[in-house]
């Protein structure tokens, strides 16, 4: 499979982020403007399989999501990480275009997190944050492809696109 697809490599505005291809446990980050490294290298314990940088804000507020070899959802600060796991059996996670909401599908359900950045004051007060849609019509293994304003769209493993209205 090539290296460089849309789960192994994340752009926002300011920052690059890619799962390192010699170890495929760690995260490297860049900046967009010098090409330079961002602090070290964040090294999971499992290999990731997918990430996701949010896209509004500066990038000393920079997020990023990633899905980790089990399905665990963790997400972290891209300066001074501190990961946090979020949810487990998680297929696909993707940050809103224009805010900080957060779409996954997390246990055949579409969960949404309005403000997923609370997590890092309260555990308790994130699930107070989320929407949770039934995830039956987006069949097996569905993939979010764009989630814009409070429209997510899915692909399912037939190929067809679903959208869903989350607000």
């Amino acid at each position: 499979s090539e290296f460089l697809n849309s789960e192994s490599i994340s752009i926002s505005v300011d920052t690059l982020a890619v799962i390192d291809r010699s170890d495929s446990k760690s995260l490297r980050f860049f900046e967009t403007s010098t090409g330079k490294q961002v602090g070290e290298p964040l090294v999971h314990n499992l290999e990731i399989a997918e990430l996701s940088l949010n896209q509004t804000g500066p990038s000393t507020e920079r997020k990023l999501v990633f899905i980790d070899r089990n399905r665990d959802l963790y997400i972290t600060p891209v300066i001074k990480p501190q990961l946090v796991k979020m949810g487990t059996m998680c297929d696909s996670a993707m940050w809103n275009d224009s805010t900080d909401m957060l779409s996954t599908m997390i246990d055949q359900k579409l969960v949404v997190w309005y403000y997923p950045t609370a997590i890092f004051v309260d555990k308790d007060l994130v699930a107070m944050t989320k929407f949770v849609k039934d995830g039956a019509e987006f069949g097996k293994v569905p993939k979010i492809v764009y989630f814009h304003g409070s429209h997510v769209t899915v692909r399912r493993s037939d190929g067809a696109l679903v959208t869903a209205n989350v607000s």
